[in-house]
């Protein structure tokens, strides 16, 4: 028996290590995992307000398009009167 003269005691510490070494290996395991959920966390609120970004900035194009389709009309509207009252004009000056 090659390990008879081991004192119990040199187990005994051996055993204490062990067990320090797995206490820190399962601190360390949780402190990855609080660090993990944190930054999927933060990932989760970046792309929220990216989300918020171009959701505002569809709404300004919404608006501009909005705009332009109404200045649009109006000088389409414009220009038909001005071309009526053309018409109109030639019409009763050539009486």
């Amino acid at each position: 028996m090659p390990f008879a003269n081991v004192p119990v005691a040199h187990y005994e510490t051996l055993q204490d290590k062990l067990a320090q070494l797995k206490d820190a290996r399962d601190a360390l395991n949780v402190l990855r995992d609080e660090h993990r959920e944190k930054r999927r966390r933060e990932q989760e609120e970046l792309e929220r307000l990216r989300q918020i970004q171009m959701a505002q900035k569809l709404e300004v194009l919404r608006q501009k398009k909005q705009v332009t389709a109404q200045h649009t009309h109006t000088h389409e509207f414009s220009d038909q009167l001005l071309s009526a009252d053309l018409c109109f004009s030639s019409f009763t000056c050539s009486e």
